[in-house]
């Protein structure tokens, strides 16, 4: 089985440049390839399902929808996502380099999933509509993804708006408890910007993080490797420079 490596990777100059120039030359301005075309059929297509869903209720089709949600959503944003690469990867998937996941473009698993994405897909959807017709296809491939891109989004948005600030960091992030619950431990997030490269975001007992939960217990059984923690030296260390800052 593959393993799990837990950890932050960090973008060499050549990615930063290349991700600097798409930022100037804006996003409307420049000129489209197939990519952009694909992903705004699909996202137009996702929220169309999305519309249709509360007009097909269907139990199993909401069963169904929230299992996978669960599991998606915990595999590709949280343990396969934000923290297994803390460094800009929204950017670098778009520009379609990775050159700072070495350790994972190594190997032929996630190299094949990567080219094979769209068919997984695609594959999905005529399996759920031979299991449960349209119902299935609105609540599985619309209202399930338009919730975790939303959940996703409420991490960038919300967690640097509302919430509250244990760390002094030099930005706007945010701790929102209800955001943590509807992420599995996301929204702990200026946690995550004083401890970047944490696997555990939720750095007190009482703040939920399913995510850590289960980057642990595949620690326990051997699949997750490398697995990094900030110690009681690191957490001294930021107070001690919160301290000269707030006297300053």
């Amino acid at each position: 089985m593959e393993k799990y490596k837990v950890m932050s990777f960090t973008n060499n100059k050549g990615s930063e440049d290349r991700l600097e120039k798409k930022r100037k030359g804006g996003f409307w301005l420049r000129k489209w390839d197939s990519v952009d075309v694909t992903y705004v059929f699909l996202f137009m297509g996702m929220h169309i399902l999305a519309i249709c869903a509360p007009f097909m209720f269907s139990w199993g089709a909401i069963w169904v929808a929230l299992v996978m949600e669960v599991i998606t959503a915990l595999e590709r944003t949280n343990i396969l996502g934000e923290r297994t690469q803390v460094s800009s990867h929204a950017g670098e998937s778009r520009s379609g380099e990775y050159s700072n996941v070495p350790e994972l473009k190594a190997q032929w698993f996630y190299r094949f999933l990567h080219s094979t994405y769209i068919w997984h897909k695609v594959s999905l959807a005529i399996l759920l509509y031979i299991l449960g017709g349209f119902p299935y296809l609105a609540w599985v491939m619309g209202m399930r993804e338009v919730a975790i891109h939303h959940f996703t989004y409420f991490v960038n948005s919300v967690c640097h708006t509302w919430g509250e600030r244990p760390w002094n960091t030099s930005d706007t992030s945010t701790n929102n408890w209800w955001v943590a619950i509807c992420t599995y431990g996301e929204g702990w997030h200026n946690n995550h910007h004083a401890f970047p490269k944490s696997a555990r975001h939720g750095m007190e007992w009482w703040q939920f993080d399913l995510t850590w939960e289960i980057i642990k217990f595949l620690g326990t059984i051997g699949l997750a490797t490398d697995i990094k923690l900030p110690t009681e030296a690191d957490k001294e260390k930021l107070k001690v420079r919160q301290h000269q800052t707030n006297k300053a």
